[in-house]
Order: structure tokens, then sequence, then C-alpha cells
């Protein structure tokens, strides 16, 4: 008499989540300034999520990882601009796979300006508007 085994795969391990915050799907428009010695290129993204630990921002021409930038966050509720500075942590497609950007992780923001950041996140001030217009900084 033969006797079959079968052994059961383990479950397969999803990464562990290293995110502190929960990002929120936000239509922010976003300055991006590269930060290289002398020069200066600025970029206008919008976001495709964010949190008060950084952000997706949608592009077909991302930068690579390791770019310091220098944002200045313009939520569709607030009445100034939000500044941090990030660092390019990865290139992925966004999340519903319909387009291309870059990961930021916020190297250095100020506690005002990530106070404001929450309150438009997380008390329910954010909305979706795609036709606002980023103000001069």
């Amino acid at each position: 008499m033969r006797v079959k085994i079968f052994s059961r795969k383990k479950e397969e391990e999803k990464p562990q989540e290293r995110r502190k915050y929960k990002r929120i799907a936000i239509d922010a428009y976003v300055k991006a300034t590269l930060l290289l010695g002398d020069i200066s290129q600025d970029r206008i993204l919008l976001s495709k999520d964010i949190n008060p630990g950084g952000v997706f921002l949608l592009t077909d021409d991302p930068m690579p990882v390791g770019t310091l930038l220098n944002l200045k966050i313009q939520t569709p509720t607030s009445t100034g601009f939000i500044n941090a500075q990030a660092r390019v942590v990865r290139i992925a497609r966004s999340s519903d796979a319909k387009s291309i950007g870059m990961g930021l992780a916020f190297t250095r923001i100020e506690d005002k300006d990530k106070e404001e950041l929450m309150k438009h996140l997380y008390l329910g001030y954010h909305y979706t508007n795609r036709n606002i217009r980023l103000r001069k900084a």
C-alpha cells in the first residue's frame, strides 16, 4: 500500500507595513524643488496619497531613489503651504495601477506644518478637487 504525504505550504508572509501613519487619498498640488548643490529644478506635481510621514506623487518622469526635494504642499482647503523636505524612497505604479509615481518620505517637517497636514487629513477637511490651482510660493 502506498501512502502519499501531502504537506501544506506555509502561508506566504505579507510584507510588514512600515508606515507609522495610514495614507489618505487626497489631491494636493506639490511644488517639488530638486536639492542638488546650486542647481534648482522645480516641478508642480499632484499627490495620489499623503500622510504626516510622506507622500506619493504622480509623475511620468520620476526622480531617482535617494533624491532630496524641498516640498511646498497645497491641500485643497489650506490657506498657505505646508513645507517639508523629503527623499525619494521608491518608484512604483500607484495603488490603482493606472499611473506611475514616486514615494517620498519626509526627512524634515516642522511641527506646525505636520499639525496643519494632520488637521486636513484626519479631521475631515480634505476632499478631492482637481480644479484647484497652485498659488505662487
